[in-house]
């Protein structure tokens, strides 16, 4: 048990925060620090931005830093997760071991909704819309009055400053939304809205709510006591009014309106800035703005506002602020307030009384502004109302929590807790209680009257407003009522014309479907062109002329026009001879998995052979089932000339005429159609034969192709869903269907030639269908529906064929799916298993023929069912009729495998090494490679972050390559010539055979474009004249800014740009392999020549006439170096073994420790390596990214010591090369304790230490990157 609650008889709550400050962070002290009748144990989670929750950490009190107990999670929490096994336990031991009675929750940001799930009196105080909102504001553009699926969807693409969670997702934060209103409504927990407008907004969004037990309670506040603002005459002649804008300048703080008016006001206002952080240096030296101070304390707010004297306060938030602490300050101060109408301030703020409102919008501010500079007796009314008036204190916040939070044994109020030290007889304790309450109600009757009657007078004074302001907007209504009816009528006539001319267009289309319909497949190509154009069907991703479309029906497929000509220069490009899904899914997503791994791809319309560009501007042309004709084998023979490659790609057994009596279609063929067919079929064979490999998507097809060609190099690449299907597949999933007691076994046939694979569950369905009269079969699409089924007529659905974009909303309808395939069928057997994988996209369950591919896709019995005969197809589908649980399991767990193996972006890291395999080593092995690094300006003065992609350039031009630096000339390179950034380039960074140029604008075609920072990736994204886009990531740069910086999300949507990301270092590479589901490739960054110079001498850790010397890296300033644990760490060491010495280094200047040290100072890095080598015990702390300080002292030869998380741990071997201890002073003073107890073991770890560290050569660093290259353009195997 919590010994302090038992032995004070407290009892004990929990508060469950974040660990990002701020305004829960204000509260949660406030009210411990008032709460003096419960122990208020904090809970926190912890962890590093786009991951809060990595640990739970568990403080006595809010005021002590270091935590009582830490948790690490093994499935760190990304958001809010809706249960985690490792927080339920930590959870647990938290309720048992501290007595917890009751939980606070005042966020639930890097926590688990298990936390709801605890059955104790439970309430949630709503600081904020989290976790309903994952923007946390409501915030998109303007404030969210609804937010479904969709808009959701929409929010996380979208909305910059939906930014905090890059992980989550609308379809995962759907659950969230659902299990959380689940949770507080079965548990009854009470919702705390310091504000009504939070109530309101929320149940506006979530109807729902409208059924929970809400509670406002606003916050309490209090300030120093301070002697009263004395504010300047108001009415004094001339003078400005003087405005104060105090706390933080960000854009939902109202930023950008500040920047729209702040010119418009000075001639009436003089602006002060206080608190507004390193953002107001965007207002320095502007005549009229005032920057107070950038950052303040409470305990200095009265005096820092006196110093100004201010006659305004401006609140400029976009947001619905759910309360507002620096509202209550200013009213502390006595300041009036003028605030946007959003949220808490329409709350709170009474027009004309204690404050005045205003919309969020720039001529409605200024406007306000001047109308309070022209009547400031207005100002100096309100201004005599605040000083007149009380204000809510802690303490009476604290007891309204007491009526809330009741627990088993509520607390003695003050009252009571006064009269039980009096130690009064009961008579007289009675009396005097008497007296008190009956003065009491006398009290709060005259207080009720007075409020009545102000109440009122401010009633009338407001109506009266209101009559004015309606009637002045009712005229303005009325013009722009007439103005938009007049529009109206202009667009109405408009629309009757298009309307028109579309009818016309859809008569002319339903003409050319009908002639579709009623032909086959090689006889439409032109009426397929046709009907495109027409409907604009045609995708921006393919490469399409409406100008050439007369010349599709001639044989000739050269093009020598100039103008079709286009200035690109790209790896892959897609040509097809067979439209419809074939083509979607064998150009389309394919060309989708190439740009996620980084090439530039291109996808031409179905039938349009551009060969004379396709030669020019590729270097890989992929034929999609292409017919054989003249010109496709001259193409194919000057491609291999050029050293391109022409690659077939098939999905289908279209290639052999031995098998085309297995096709149950072309044997029900008239014999002039046989050798139509059979003429294809031909030509295809032909055009295979003539590529170097091919692609296909089946284990058959590949066996198929060997077998006949056994010379030709093939490789699978299955089919996959695109990330439009997966969108798509995201909406369904949230589509509400009834239920209406009805099962559902689907089965999707698209054309009519697959009754025989249909016949494969006739039997058993005829069995199924008699068995359960509430069973529906679902047919989709063009099928015969077999004599046998004929019987069960009215519990037979039939659904015209559908485009694809349709079918998830169908399959959400479907409780089975059939995929049946004729057996002992070479062509039915080189199927894909896209039926298996369309459905389980929205998590249905599938039961398919024991043959081809589907035996890839499904595992019997886990995410689907396997037949082989009739019997096993009625047992299959009789066992998931009849077994909900198992239907359910087997859909979510179909679901799960869909989205590991065949997304377009899972399969990007199988797809490179499947085109590796097929045609590495042969792209123009012998040529150099042309590359291009766009950098911004290089800073010569940082780290290596320039020094190393100059190393990486100038070494890839030593080998003979073709190395272009693109620099941009900005910040101190502006005005710069070519010449002179060449100088700065060179002077700084090195000569080499590398070119230099100034700019963005003229990059010229290349093998590789190299992006090196998050604004030149979308320099290099956009380009159209290189191959392969590679984006050289040497941090994960958002880091670098605050969550509320635009630069943040814009650095974030970089990683999801289709860019060949090369990571620098292997956790880097962990990180954003694991965010993309794509494995990245890394390079080892390397060390200063200065610490790899000489071998350490390892024998010194053994010297017994020497004593133990610890090296810490100290940086006081930088909280991620955690200098205060290394300290306290350090003392701890020291009053066990004094004789151990320690030198600090990396602070300026000596300060006072409690144990005797020698301050090496800031070293460079010869001086650092030195002091390495001395030393026998590195310890550094690495709270982020991974510094090289702990390589460079493993290079040195030192055992190292740094801190246990992620970052450092997938970077080194724990216990081997380095030992890690968890960042707290106990951990840490044993892991030093231990190392200089042992020299043994310190030996060891330093020795394998330097093992590693030795080979982070510079030279070993560019080849790594040169290899890499030349794997991507193909040049090496």
């Amino acid at each position: 048990m919590y010994q302090d609650s038992q032995t004070n008889n407290k009892p004990v709550q929990l508060h469950v925060m974040h660990s990002w400050g701020g305004g829960i962070e204000r509260w949660v002290r406030d009210y411990s620090h008032t709460d003096i009748l419960r122990t208020n144990l904090v809970l926190k989670s912890s962890g590093v931005p786009g991951i809060p929750g990595q640990r739970l950490e568990l403080y006595q009190s809010i005021d002590i830093d270091i935590p009582t107990r830490v948790w690490e999670l093994t499935l760190p929490i990304h958001a809010t997760s809706v249960t985690n096994l490792d927080y339920r336990y930590a959870l647990d031991e938290i309720i048992n071991h501290f007595n917890v009675s009751a939980i606070l929750i005042s966020s639930f940001i890097g926590h688990s909704l298990d936390i709801l799930n605890t059955n104790l009196e439970t309430t949630v105080i709503c600081h904020d819309y989290y976790p309903f909102c994952p923007a946390i504001n409501i915030y998109f553009g303007k404030v969210c009055k609804e937010c479904n699926f969709s808009h959701l969807q929409h929010c996380f693409k979208e909305n910059p400053y939906n930014n905090l969670f890059p992980q989550a997702s609308a379809s995962e934060w759907m659950p969230i939304r659902k299990s959380f209103l689940k949770l507080i409504q079965h548990h009854k927990v009470t919702l705390v809205a310091p504000s009504d407008s939070v109530k309101r907004n929320l149940i506006k969004l979530e109807p729902a709510l409208a059924n929970v037990q809400f509670k406002i309670i606003p916050h309490g506040a209090e300030l120093p006591i301070h002697s009263d603002i004395e504010l300047d005459d108001l009415h004094q002649e001339n003078r400005k009014l003087k405005i104060l804008i105090l706390g933080r300048l960000v854009f939902h703080k109202g930023l950008e309106l500040l920047k729209e008016i702040y010119q418009e006001i000075l001639d009436v206002a003089d602006i002060f800035l206080l608190g507004c952080g390193a953002t107001g240096q965007n207002f320095q030296e502007m005549p009229g703005i005032h920057i107070v101070a950038e950052q303040y304390s409470l305990d200095d707010l009265p005096k820092l506002v006196g110093q100004i004297s201010p006659d305004l306060g401006l609140l400029l938030s976009i947001v619905p602020e759910t309360f507002s602490y620096t509202l209550s300050e200013l009213s502390l101060l006595e300041i009036p307030v003028l605030a946007t109408n959003l949220g808490s301030f329409q709350d709170r703020i009474k027009e004309g009384v204690n404050g005045f409102l205003v919309t969020p919008e720039k001529n409605a501010l200024i406007d306000k502004i001047r109308e309070l500079s022209e009547q400031r007796h207005l100002l100096a009314k309100v201004s005599t109302y605040l000083k007149g008036i009380s204000h809510r204190t802690l303490q009476e916040m604290v007891e309204n929590y007491y009526e809330v939070v009741t627990l088993t044994h509520p607390p003695q109020s003050k009252a009571s807790r006064e009269l039980n030290a009096l130690n009064l007889e009961p008579s007289e304790l009675e009396r005097s209680h008497s007296q008190i309450v009956n003065t009491q109600i006398k009290l709060e009757q005259t207080q009720t009257q007075l409020q009545q009657t102000q109440a009122e007078l401010n009633k009338a004074l407001f109506q009266m407003q209101e009559t004015k302001f309606g009637l002045e907007r009712s005229q303005s209504q009325l013009e722009r009522s007439q103005s938009q009816l007049e529009r109206s009528h202009s667009q109405l006539q408009h629309t009757q014309a298009e309307l028109g001319k579309s009818q016309s267009q859809l008569l002319q289309a339903k003409a050319l479907i009908s002639g579709m319909e009623s032909s086959k497949f090689w006889r439409l190509r032109l009426a397929w062109f046709k009907v495109k154009d027409i409907l604009n069907l045609v995708s921006d991703s393919e490469i399409y002329r409406p100008n050439a479309l007369a010349s599709l029906s001639d044989n000739s497929r050269f093009n020598n026009n100039p103008g079709f000509s286009k200035n690109i220069s790209k790896m892959f490009a897609f040509i097809s001879g067979c439209p419809g899904d074939a083509y979607r899914y064998r150009c389309h997503h394919q060309a989708e998995i190439l740009r996620y791994v980084g090439y530039a791809v291109d996808v031409y319309e179905p039938n349009l052979f551009l060969y004379e560009e396709l030669l020019k501007n590729y270097r890989i042309i992929v034929a999609h089932r292409v017919p054989y004709t003249y010109e496709f084998e001259q193409f194919v023979a000057k491609a291999n000339n050029l050293g391109l490659k022409v690659i077939f790609e098939t999905d289908d057994l279209v290639f052999d005429t031995s098998l085309l009596h297995q096709i149950d279609a072309y044997m029900k063929m008239d014999l002039k159609d046989k050798q139509l067919y059979e003429d294809g079929v031909r030509r295809y064979r032909k055009a295979l034969s003539l590529c170097e490999a091919v692609v296909v998507s089946t284990e058959k097809l590949k066996q198929k192709i060997e077998k006949s060609f056994p010379e030709k190099a093939v490789v699978i690449s299955r089919n996959r869903i695109s990330s439009d299907m997966e969108q798509e597949a995201i909406k369904a999933r949230d589509i509400y269907i009834p239920d209406d007691q009805l099962i559902r076994i689907a089965y999707f046939s698209g054309t009519r030639t697959h009754a025989k694979d249909f016949a494969e569950c006739v039997y058993a369905l005829s069995s199924i269908l008699k068995e359960f009269p509430d069973v529906r079969l679902m047919v989709v699409g063009h099928l015969d529906i077999p004599e046998e089924l004929q019987p069960f007529s009215s519990q037979i659905e039939k659904f015209p064929f559908l485009p694809w974009q349709d079918l998830p909303g169908l399959y959400r309808k479907v409780t089975i799916n059939l995929a049946p395939l004729e057996k002992n069928n070479d062509f039915t057997e080189s199927k894909s298993e896209l039926k298996y994988f369309e459905a389980g996209l929205v998590s249905v369950p599938t039961v398919a023929s024991n043959w081809g591919a589907f035996r890839v896709g499904i595992t019997d019995g886990v995410n689907g069912r396997l037949c082989s005969n009739p019997q096993e197809w009625e047992n299959a589908l009789r066992e998931l009729i009849t077994n909900p649980k198992l239907r359910q399991e087997m859909g979510q767990k179909a679901f799960d495998d869909v989205n590991a193996r065949y997304l377009t972006r899972t399969a990007a890291t199988l797809t490179g090494k499947a085109w590796q395999t097929l045609v590495g080593g042969k792209i123009l092995p012998d040529k150099p490679l042309s590359i291009a690094f766009v950098l911004r300006a290089p800073i010569a003065q940082t780290g290596g972050g320039y020094k190393h992609i100059f190393y990486l350039a100038h070494y890839l031009a030593e080998q003979g390559h073709n190395v272009n630096i693109y620099v941009e000339p900005m910040a101190h390179l502006t005005g710069f010539t070519p010449e002179q950034v060449q100088k700065f380039c060179e002077e700084n960074f090195g000569k080499s055979k590398a070119i230099i140029h100034c700019g963005h604008a003229d990059i010229v075609e290349s093998d590789v474009a190299i992006a090196t920072n998050w604004p030149t990736a979308y320099v290099v994204d956009k380009l159209v004249n290189t191959r392969f886009k590679a984006y050289y990531v040497q941090d994960y740069e958002p880091y670098f800014y605050e969550p509320d910086d635009p630069c943040f999300l814009q650095a974030e949507a970089t990683y999801d740009l289709p860019l060949g990301i090369i990571c620098l270092d292997k956790y880097l590479s962990q990180v954003l392999s694991k965010r993309n589901r794509i494995q990245y490739p890394y390079i080892n960054f390397p060390l200063n020549e200065a610490f790899l110079a000489k071998a350490p001498v390892l024998t010194r850790h053994c010297n017994p006439d020497r004593s133990c010397s610890i090296l810490f890296f100290a940086r006081p300033n930088i909280p991620r170096r955690n200098f205060a644990v290394g300290v306290e760490a350090l003392d701890k060491l020291h009053q066990q073994n004094p004789d151990v010495q320690i030198k600090l280094y990396g602070m300026e200047e000596a300060i006072e420790l409690p144990f005797p040290y020698q301050n090496l100072g800031v070293l460079t890095q010869s001086e650092a390596a030195e002091a390495m080598r001395s030393s026998d015990i590195h310890l550094s702390f690495s709270l982020t990214n991974i510094s090289t300080v702990v390589f460079e002292a493993m290079a040195c030869g030192c055992a190292t010591v740094e801190a246990d998380v992620p970052p450092v741990r997938g970077m080194v071997e724990d216990g081997k090369t380095c030992i890690l201890a968890e960042p707290n002073s106990q951990a840490v003073s044993e892991a030093l304790m231990e190392l200089v107890n042992n020299p043994v073991l310190r030996r060891e770890i330093a020795s394998a230490g330097y093992e590693s560290a030795k080979t982070l050569t510079v030279a070993r660093m560019c080849s790594k990157f040169e290899q890499l290259l030349n794997q991507y353009t193909f040049r090496t195997a």
